[in-house]
């Protein structure tokens, strides 16, 4: 039986003390260190950015200018007045042509101020401020406070030059730029301000608050949604929102919960214990068996389907071509730990296969089903120490482990996350095991061991089963007695030596190597430099929630509560796909409809988690220690990691899996506080596990149906298939056709840069060079980073004799793709004199 402490007070004061310290550990980064992209909220002003269009691609780290500007008109000129900002990172700041000051960036979080020293005049002012970032775009907060009251502030008549179309901000009206007090007037950063990116199309600046989904710009036939949508269409996908799903499919809902409540009373007039154990023994067997039965039934799924699928096959092929491991600097995803790559090969190799092979892919995700049914088995054994063979709760924790969507969907895709989950999730259940039996068996503390170090030599995110499991073992140790240094560290020696055993090799190769022991493909150490959008996170990233309800495909980009709720409950990232109307072949009206009753599951996961705490400031254990702190643990990480990352794709949910195990024992937990209230609703409980479970397995039941866009989709055609009609047109000399496909691909999506860039072709082809330029300016406005794009606007600002800005674009290009051939013949072209 777990032991309890019989003075708990110096845990309560640890516990208190470590949430204290996670809250100042969230305060300090966000706030102070600025090495963490987050943009704090301060009064009198707003964080803007360039309006660049919503991308899922990954940008290269090369520094960009952005120029922020703001004409205002004084009726009189004041003596003095201050310029007060934070720009992430480097910045000039000037006003009407005077150089104020500038900063390097390396303490952005805290407020610069200037005093404009008489560069104010009567009339129209202008403040600029020139923002310089590499790894997320330049973003600034200003103020310009005048201190003379009595002075009047009133919008210059300025306009930002857009032919194509006004663009305005799609969640807020700008904050009124103008604005008095009693002693002081001030000019602040909002969307009146300009913007400009590296000689992209100057625009009315974005508030940074706005969500990334939220971003695209609007035309007057139909909204551009991100990264394409059908004409005339407001939704990104032709997925039902999950509680519209929920009303068409309200019949078949109804009949699997009624299902599920004959199913659950049948199992709750059983009385013997025999019976029980054989029913609990049935479920994680026919969970077993669906599990095989789900993918051989899905063995034709395009191969292509997977998070960082080419990385990971890129590692594997690596291991099979030279017989070696990768180290970071190697490969996308060559910074992972090799025991799944290795495994992965050896499995290939002894097939006769190689990873350029189509069914390479169809192999190793058995390797996916297989973690799976570890899973399966892990979470039973879990349970059954913490709930007893053959109980309810039990029961729940299985079903809850084998038919959660992240588990379903995850294990198709080649990936290391599921073996690092499953190994994790076996070490915390042997760990649970001996802290719930009187037993003490060395053999156990050899098994944690070396399951613990084969996890963390599968991913390095096992190192926080590792501290809990060590952790929960000297608190049993103590609680049972133990108080000699001796007595408390051989148990511990042996699960760490063991670790070192068969995991330690590979850190200190890496730490020989790199200097230290972990290095992620994010770290200066594996040779790369880039970011995602957005690049940056405000408050709102993490109290906004809601928008899966709505928009359940791609629901990640409007918060990270969204971004975990649906990587839980369902393929809310279409497994890694950037086009949300290419999508896995499950069914997704069911998908959808998970999305609504996953709403139950989470509140008696809630309700579970908040029992499990009261109990332990009650009366603290080592077991609920072990499932509280992993718990807590990784879902700080998460949050830390989406926070210090702030990627759109960052945050996902079975980035966690790891703490199935405990996730599965609170949805128990939670399940048992409702049951307990009476026998129909422990029926209620068990019919809705039943069918929530069943229709989980049945949204990712599929017979493999081919890749393939949205209908709608096809009917219109694609924004490509239209650009090169544009380019076919172009070559017949037929201006007319090549205007009209352009236009048709702009209206699918305004925001794709290669259908700009080809009509900055189109117009060049036919001598309209000023258009040209325009256009392209317009093709940067979507892909800034973009080292093509660069070198056209410089051959374009070549020919129309704009020679420093060429220069300019050329110098970007290059300092992207030192050998971009487009940059280097404008180089040639414009002399010797050419920066680069």
């Amino acid at each position: 039986m777990p032991q309890s402490f019989e003075r708990p007070v110096w845990l309560r004061g640890a516990t208190l003390a470590t949430v204290l310290a996670l809250v100042g550990w969230w305060l300090h980064a966000s706030l102070v260190d600025p090495r963490v992209p987050y943009l704090e909220r301060h009064a009198g002003a707003e964080w803007i950015v360039y309006p660049s269009a919503p991308s899922a691609r990954i940008q290269n780290g090369v520094e960009l200018e952005a120029r922020f500007a703001r004409k205002f008109e004084l009726t009189s000129a004041p003596s003095d007045a201050r310029v007060v900002l934070h720009a992430r990172t480097a910045f000039d700041v000037e006003l009407n042509g005077v150089r104020l000051g500038s900063g390097d960036g390396t303490d952005w979080k805290r407020a610069r101020e200037f005093r404009t020293q008489g560069a104010l005049r009567a009339g129209v002012n202008e403040l600029v401020v020139r923002v310089r970032h590499a790894l997320g775009p330049p973003a600034l907060w200003c103020t310009l406070e005048l201190d003379d009251g009595s002075r009047s502030v009133s919008d210059s008549t300025r306009s930002v030059s857009d032919s194509t179309r006004s663009v305005s901000d799609s969640t807020r009206s700008a904050s009124d730029s103008t604005r008095s007090a009693s002693d002081s007037m001030w000019i602040a950063t909002d969307s009146t301000w300009s913007a400009s990116l590296a000689g992209a199309s100057e625009r009315p600046a974005r508030l940074a608050a706005t969500p990334l989904d939220e971003w695209a710009t609007a035309t007057s036939a139909s909204p551009s949604t991100m990264l394409g949508s059908a004409p005339g269409a407001t939704r990104r996908s032709d997925v039902p929102a999950p509680f519209a799903a929920l009303r068409a499919n309200f019949g078949f809902a109804l009949a699997l919960f009624g299902a599920g409540l004959a199913a659950a009373f049948a199992l709750g007039r059983v009385r013997e214990e025999a019976t029980k154990l054989r029913l609990e023994r049935w479920l994680v067997r026919g969970s077993i068996a669906a599990w095989i039965l789900l993918f051989f039934v899905n063995s034709g799924i395009d191969p292509s389907f997977g998070f960082d699928v080419e990385g990971h096959i890129e590692y594997v092929d690596y291991v099979l071509q030279r017989g070696a491991l990768p180290l970071a600097h190697e490969g996308w995803e060559a910074y992972q730990p090799p025991l799944y790559y290795v495994v992965a090969a050896g499995l290939l190799d002894l097939c006769g296969y190689t990873a350029a092979d189509a069914s390479s892919v169809w192999l190793l995700r058995w390797l996916g089903c297989a973690a799976g049914i570890v899973q399966i088995l892990a979470v039973a054994l879990g349970a059954r120490a913490t709930f007893g063979a053959g109980t309810r709760a039990t029961a729940i924790a299985i079903t809850f482990a084998a038919f959660v969507p992240m588990q379903l969907y995850l294990a198709h895709f080649p990936t290391n996350e599921v073996w690092a989950a499953a190994l994790s999730s076996v070490a915390l259940a042997w760990t649970a095991k001996r802290l719930s039996s009187d037993a003490r068996r060395t053999r156990e503390l050899v098994w944690i061991g070396v399951t613990l170090g084969a996890a963390l030599l599968t991913k390095f995110s096992a190192l926080i089963p590792l501290v809990v499991c060590v952790g929960a073992l000297g608190l049993d140790a103590w609680s049972r007695g133990a108080r000699r240094a001796k007595e408390l560290a051989l148990p511990l020696a042996l699960v760490l030596g063991c670790v070192v055993v068969v995991a330690g090799w590979h850190y200190a190769r890496v730490t020989a190597h790199f200097g230290t022991p972990i290095v992620g493909n994010w770290d200066a150490e594996s040779g790369r430099a880039w970011w995602q959008q957005p690049g940056y996170r405000t408050s709102g990233d993490f109290l906004r929630f809601g928008r899966v309800f709505g928009e359940p495909v791609l629901a990640g980009l409007h918060s990270v509560p969204d971004a975990l709720y649906s990587t839980l409950f369902g393929d809310g990232m279409i497994a890694g796909s950037a086009d949300p109307h290419v999508r896995p072949p499950w069914r997704w009206e069911l998908v959808s409809l998970l999305f609504a009753v996953g709403l139950a599951p989470l509140a008696l996961l809630v309700l579970g988690f908040a029992a499990t705490c009261v109990r332990w400031w009650r009366a603290p254990t080592p077991r609920d220690f072990l499932l509280l702190a992993s718990a807590v643990a990784t879902g700080f990480a998460l949050l830390a990691l989406a926070l210090r990352l702030p990627f759109y794709a960052q945050a996902k949910a079975f980035y966690g899996g790891a703490v199935l195990l405990p996730l599965a024992v609170f949805v128990a937990t939670g399940c048992e506080l409702v049951a307990r209230r009476g026998r129909w609703f422990a029926i209620l409980v068990g019919g809705g596990a039943i069918g929530c479970a069943v229709t989980a397995y049945l949204a990712h039941f599929s017979g493999g149906a081919p890749r393939a866009p949205a209908p709608a989709v096809a009917a219109v055609g694609t924004p490509a298939e239209w650009v090169e009609l544009a380019t076919t047109k172009t070559a017949e000399g037929d201006r007319a056709g090549a205007e009209a496909a352009l236009g048709r691909a702009l209206a699918l999506d305004f925001d794709r840069a290669d259908s700009w860039n080809v009509a900055a072709e189109v117009a060049a082809h036919f001598g309209e060079s000023d258009e040209a330029v325009r256009r392209a300016r317009e093709a940067l406005r979507c892909a800034p980073e973009n080292a093509w794009l660069h070198g056209l606007a410089a051959d374009l600002l070549a020919r129309t004799g704009a020679e420093r800005e060429a220069r300019s674009h050329v110098a970007i290009a290059l300092a992207i793709e030192p050998e971009n051939p487009r940059a280097l013949e404008v180089l040639a072209r414009l002399g010797p004199t050419a920066e680069r």
